[in-house]
């Protein structure tokens, strides 16, 4: 019974810690964040890459995305382990995880 009761503060310990990064990451990954009496959008954002040769995919604005698929007027044409490279209108850039996101995104 005695190591049962040093678990319990463990887990509590535990249980906050997710809730904190759970908060962290929404508070992160907010549409608009104000700066001073500015509102900044913040559309283009990577928020991560999961590659594999196969089918590399990225998570931007939230959703997860695949080459050739299109978010707000952009392309993405390439998806690589530390960047995903985007086209819109013959404009091509590359933008790295939690990188700021080029004007084109506009």
């Amino acid at each position: 019974m005695e190591s049962r009761t040093h678990i319990i503060p463990l887990l509590l310990a535990a249980a906050v810690l997710i809730a904190v990064m759970a908060g962290y990451h929404f508070w992160r990954t907010r549409e608009d964040v104000k700066v001073g009496s500015l509102l900044v959008s913040r559309h283009g954002v990577v928020t991560a890459i999961v590659y594999n040769e196969e089918k590399p995919s990225a998570v931007i604005d939230s959703k997860l995305v695949h080459i050739g698929d299109v978010i707000d007027g952009v392309k993405v044409v390439g998806i690589y382990r530390d960047r995903v490279e985007f086209d819109k209108n013959g404009t091509k850039w590359a933008q790295k995880i939690q990188g700021r996101p080029a004007n084109d995104w506009k």
